[in-house]
């Protein structure tokens, strides 16, 4: 399984923190959580490494992020673009990155009527048997 979806998961997990389920779904959940934590953050580590070196910073050193999209450092725009390149270059090879751990698959209950979004539902594939209402997804 690659970083990437690691990392989705957890997210797609965390959306369920406060949703009201039954005792066995919330611990697996729980368990998920503790699994796929230092995946996500490896992941999220590395990104975040991206973001330092290519990014822009602002003056309090955040990455410069502008109506959602990073800002790319450099002296010109030549640079600039260089930069940007290299990122989603990088970015591109760490989203690829494969982990040959094998994590157990938990069993997720969910009513009909639970409110989950489909990227969630999405995400938690990789990593979980979704089963709503009785009916494995």
């Amino acid at each position: 399984m690659k970083l990437i979806q690691y990392a989705a998961a957890y997210a797609a997990l965390l959306t369920l923190d406060s949703a009201q389920l039954n005792a066995q779904d919330a611990y697996n959940i729980v368990r998920l959580k503790r699994l796929l934590a230092p995946k996500a953050q490896d992941f999220q580590s590395s990104e975040q490494a991206l973001i330092d070196r290519y990014g822009a910073k602002l003056p309090d050193g955040r990455p410069d992020i502008r109506g959602g999209r990073l800002m790319f450092a450099g002296a010109d725009d030549e640079e600039k673009l260089y930069n940007g390149r290299a990122y989603d270059n990088a970015r591109r090879e760490l989203c690829a990155v494969e982990d040959d751990d094998e994590l157990p698959r938990f069993e997720l209950h969910f009513p009909a009527d639970a409110k989950i979004t489909p990227a969630a539902l999405e995400a938690l594939d990789s990593v979980a048997l979704v089963i709503i209402d009785a009916a494995a997804v």
